[in-house]
């Protein structure tokens, strides 16, 4: 069993990402049951999982910072605020693109139609455990690339160029920020939840870092907040707080919108 101390490390995403490209075609052991309580609790967890798995992180964020790639892209490309803006855009499609709840559906229903006579296999427990756990270190991985964008927008905001672009960039990694702890605060609350589906000894011991990384998660503050900071940034870049308001009101346009910098 190997034991891992944080939830970065690269060993441990190598791990879930071979867990989580295994694909578990049929989730059932091939051993008819009786009908018994086994099942019966296996389709009570998948039911509640269903209920608590997280949704997307930030979808409006996202459509807008796709939106952006096509206008900053070209002439940005090598500027540090835009391309840790990037990198922030591709791991949160990374996270977004570990979904649970088609499968975890199917298996509920296969469930019923089997009158509960067929228990989970062993690779398909391991299947939801991995993806839960990939998604918590991706998450990880994105708070602090959340603040290493925020740290290279503000370096560019004091120099007095690109003010615009670099307040809405700010704003977009503080709405991605503050989803992270919501997304984080479910991940446990779904780790508890599949106690009884945990066979796999390398993933027994995750949970605790998990409440670290939530914990870590909760008790910190983004650098600038889309609400708080009106005050913090017009000082820094000479506006006015009702600039800064306006552009954060654009943000709500659809992803065909055209932004002016």
């Amino acid at each position: 069993m190997e034991l891992f101390e944080s939830l970065e490390e690269e060993a441990l995403l190598a791990m879930v990402d071979k867990y989580c490209s295994e694909s578990v075609d049929n989730p059932f052991e091939s051993d008819i049951r009786k009908f018994d309580a086994t099942v019966i609790n296996e389709k009570a967890i998948i039911d509640k999982l269903i209920d608590i798995y997280p949704n997307s992180v930030a979808p409006q964020s996202v459509a807008i910072l796709d939106a952006l790639v096509y206008k900053m892209s070209g002439p940005y490309r090598h500027a540090k605020f835009w391309r840790f803006t990037r990198r922030v855009l591709k791991e949160l499609n990374k996270l977004n693109s570990l979904k649970l709840n088609k499968y975890l559906k199917n298996i509920s229903k296969d469930m019923l139609k089997s009158e509960m006579h067929y228990s989970l296999n062993v690779c398909a427990k391991r299947y939801i455990v991995a993806v839960l756990i990939s998604r918590a270190i991706r998450s990880c991985r994105l708070r602090n690339l959340c603040e290493q964008a925020a740290s290279h927008c503000l370096q560019h905001i004091q120099t007095g160029h690109l003010l615009q672009s670099n307040l809405l960039l700010l704003a977009l990694n503080a709405d991605v920020y503050d989803a992270l702890k919501k997304n984080m605060a479910k991940i446990v609350e779904c780790y508890d939840c599949l106690q009884p589906f945990l066979t796999d000894l390398n993933l027994l011991h995750i949970r605790r870092l998990l409440v670290a990384a939530n914990n870590t998660f909760q008790s910190s503050r983004y650098l600038i907040s889309t609400l708080n900071s009106f005050r913090s940034i017009a000082g820094i870049c000479g506006i006015e707080e009702n600039e800064y308001t306006d552009l954060l009101a654009s943000t709500s346009t659809s992803k065909t919108s055209k932004w002016y910098f």
